[in-house]
């Protein structure tokens, strides 16, 4: 019995090819010549499909299986990215999606305009995209292009996109709401120099916050560092040479803030008798809980963002009214503080 093999070798394309064209995706994608000679092919070798890929070809329907690309920033922060296949597994296992495969597409920040699949996916045979993380040109690339698939956007906002987000000022704000209700009076920031949209909004809502209630942040307070544990040791260490230190010190990421607490921890510094300390919450709460002392977080919910997102392209590929919908769909989520010893 001749094989889709046999079939892909006589027509001179590929298996892909040949599936391509039995499962009814071959429009705009295989050329009217090879689709002949595939059909020819086909016929000479007798070959005959599953009644699954005949009725695929015949009505024209969605393919067995969807593609879907989510686009994710190569950078320290990529551990991250299990939390996002964590979000995407739930919503497929939640809308019993099996015939679903996920492609990581890594692009450096503000080169998105590299990644071609957006604007030709039938290059990879994209059927939708995730994009998460991008910096300043690439939402402005985004704004400059339409890409024929469906785009979500993670933890971004878009008016000509889909989107599943949190307002990531007031974030930001709710913390430094807390600081000011405790009656603290001064804070230092610890922050990383990072070209991501989500980061900077959140520094900018907890600054704001804190200037509209009174709470002082010394120039000399504020520490630029790696968006790392070793980040936060230097910043730490930089920290303790200040010979008037605030109450409080403010790290932009809970990688920062556990290296802090270490810092801190060798030189005796007790946490929070003599210093609270908070933190803008990306990776797992176990992480954090585990610090000593527990670290309290204002958590980032990448997981739900992400289920989100996949929940968005599932709808989007298998609902014809809703891909058909011009509106995109924009979802803010909640956020939520988690206090723990480090903060009194």
């Amino acid at each position: 019995m001749p094989t889709l093999k046999d079939v892909a070798a006589l027509a001179g394309v590929s298996a892909a090819t040949v599936s391509l064209y039995l499962n009814g995706k071959s429009a705009g994608r295989i050329s009217q010549q090879k689709q002949k000679e595939i059909e020819e092919a086909l016929k000479q070798l007798s070959y005959q499909p599953s009644s699954a890929s005949r009725q695929l070809k015949e009505l024209g329907t969605s393919p067995l299986i969807y593609t879907v690309a989510v686009y994710w920033a190569a950078d320290p922060r990529s551990a991250l990215l299990g939390k996002v296949m964590a979000g995407i597994q739930s919503s497929l296992a939640k809308n019993q999606m099996t015939n679903c495969n996920i492609v990581i597409c890594p692009f450096k920040p503000n080169e998105l305009y590299k990644e071609k699949g957006l604007i030709d996916p039938k290059l990879y045979n994209y059927d939708a995209a995730i994009i998460a993380n991008t910096a300043v040109m690439d939402m402005q690339y985004l704004d400059s292009i339409m890409p024929p698939i469906p785009v979500v956007l993670l933890n971004r906002r878009s008016d000509q996109y889909s989107y599943v987000s949190i307002n990531n000022q007031k974030m930001g704000a709710s913390l430094a709401d807390m600081i000011a209700d405790r009656g603290f009076k001064s804070v230092s920031v610890f922050r990383s120099q990072s070209p991501y949209l989500a980061v900077d909004d959140r520094v900018t809502g907890f600054i704001n916050g804190c200037r509209a209630k009174g709470v002082d942040m010394p120039n000399h307070a504020l520490f630029y560092t790696d968006n790392s544990t070793d980040g936060g040791i230097q910043a730490a260490a930089e920290f303790l040479k200040l010979s008037e230190r605030p109450d409080v010190v403010f790290c932009d990421s809970d990688s920062i803030a556990l290296g802090a607490l270490y810092a801190f921890y060798q030189a005796g510094v007790r946490i929070p008798k003599d210093l609270s300390v908070i933190s803008i919450g990306l990776h797992h709460s176990s992480t954090s809980k585990c610090s000593i002392p527990p670290l309290t977080v204002s958590e980032v919910p990448l997981t739900q963002m992400a289920e989100g997102c996949m929940d968005y392209v599932i709808r989007a590929l298998t609902d014809k009214s809703y891909a058909a919908d011009p509106e995109p769909v924009h979802v803010e989520l909640e956020t939520k503080i988690i206090v723990r010893e480090s903060f009194q």
